[in-house]
């Protein structure tokens, strides 16, 4: 086991970002957090995590006088959709370059989040690992996080950088999650949100799983570019995860949509509606139906077996949190559990 006394948390302010820094918190990591301007930070934080607010000037200069650290955690954001989509793209690979700048400016540990959506055409075929080859991309965000692993491997290959990709399932939990809000709103509007049956593995992982994984991939002497897929293992389907969301949420079951009859829908808005065209993708899309019209079985065996990864929590209570929350929402969330004017962009 490695040393992880201190870190660098980019996208500190997502859900993720802010598990993962309470998470160090509690096993006395000194933490420094890039957020971005604007963004609320938990009041727990005061004193504790040194802040560094990312807008104009590159994180590089603003981090330089906060280092060294043991680790830098990367944490993927969304990306958009529409007109800005370009532009948002260019960022997210800037973002990505400063990381590995930061990490080799300091010796450190990269630990770099992408998404199951690197998979790309290959998803929605059965069983995901390491191994499986990645497909031609299919969308804008699978093509940026390809993007990003390419960076990254090249720049431990070429200029000895230390780093290890964590490639997660679709993740959940209760917070402000997009794509689960979009499931949540469909489920409140009676309106489908099924493929097909749905009796395939969802390939999900749970926020605090992957919390665990990023700090055991952290903690752990490989650092030479090795991918892992973070999955919580539990064979939930999609069938079983809706059924369980309606019931937090208080809803009847979900509907469903023919499986065939969504494969030609998300066929025919790739060719008729293409997302630059459009602030927001509609929810049935190709991406959506690759990742819910069929099995996505990610197996985190390698991840067990190499880091001593073990989840941490289990579906049955991760879906008791989020119902609690539903019944009991903080005050800056409506009764329904996730911000209003949510944007269903990738998580």
């Amino acid at each position: 086991m490695q040393q992880l006394t201190s870190a660098l948390v980019t996208g500190a302010d997502s859900i993720i970002g802010r598990r993962l820094v309470n998470q160090l918190l509690a096993e006395k990591v000194r933490v420094v957090a890039a957020v971005h301007p604007g963004r609320s930070i938990p009041t727990a934080w005061a004193g504790r995590v040194t802040i560094i607010r990312v807008a104009a000037r590159p994180i590089t200069d603003l981090a330089e006088n906060h280092g060294p650290v043991d680790a830098v955690f990367q944490i993927g954001n969304s990306v958009a959709e529409g007109p800005e989509k370009t532009a948002h793209t260019d960022r997210i690979l800037t973002t990505t370059r400063q990381s590995i700048n930061l990490a080799l400016m300091w010796d450190a540990h990269l630990v770099a989040t992408t998404s199951i959506r690197c998979y790309g055409t290959a998803l929605g075929k059965g069983i995901l690992d390491e191994r499986t080859p990645t497909g031609a991309p299919g969308s804008s965000y699978a093509s940026i996080r390809q993007q990003e692993e390419a960076m990254i491997r090249e720049a431990v290959a070429k200029i000895g950088l230390k780093a290890t990709i964590i490639r997660p399932g679709n993740v959940y939990g209760s917070g402000e999650i997009p794509w689960v809000g979009q499931l949540i709103s469909r489920l409140q509007a009676r309106q489908p949100c099924l493929i097909g049956r749905g009796n395939w593995d969802a390939g999900l992982v749970h926020m605090d799983n992957l919390v665990a994984l990023l700090i055991a991939a952290a903690r752990s002497p490989l650092k030479d570019g090795q991918l892992f897929v973070a999955g919580d293992g539990f064979g939930v389907t999609w069938e079983q995860f809706l059924r369980a969301l309606a019931r937090a949420v208080g809803t009847r079951a979900p509907r469903s949509i023919p499986r065939p009859v969504a494969r030609v829908l998300a066929i025919l808005r790739a060719c008729n509606d293409p997302a630059r065209h459009r602030p927001q993708r509609p929810w049935l899309n190709q991406q959506t139906y690759r990742l819910m019209g069929g099995p996505n079985q990610l197996v985190p065996a390698r991840a067990e077996r190499l880091l001593g990864y073990r989840p941490v929590t289990t579906f049955e209570n991760a879906m008791q949190d989020m119902a609690r929350l539903f019944r009991n929402p903080p005050p800056s969330l409506p009764a329904g559990g996730q911000r209003s004017r949510q944007k269903p962009t990738a998580s």
